[in-house]
């Protein structure tokens, strides 16, 4: 099996378990939707990337790049977006 086609394979993976632990954890709808959304956000963005790097282009570095700028950033601006606090 090649590298090119075991990355979809591990997302599947990865994401199923995850939905499946939302059936399994979370008791409100409300909650459930959320962790979906979000892990329909992340699973598109996934397997963006991995589509990305199949091509081996310089749109897979600049994506990752910004994706880890992003990445930290939101750890410093979080509690001002979302009003939270410790």
């Amino acid at each position: 099996m090649t590298e090119k086609r075991i990355w979809p394979i591990i997302g599947v993976f990865i994401f199923g378990g995850i939905l499946l632990q939302s059936f399994i954890q979370l008791d409100s709808m409300k909650y459930r939707l959320e962790a979906w959304i979000t892990l329909a956000i992340v699973g598109v963005i996934y397997f963006l990337f991995v589509s990305l790097s199949k091509k081996e282009s310089k749109s897979w570095f600049i994506g990752m790049t910004a994706l880890a700028i992003v990445s930290v950033l939101m750890i410093f601006l979080q509690p001002m977006i979302f009003h939270t606090g410790h």
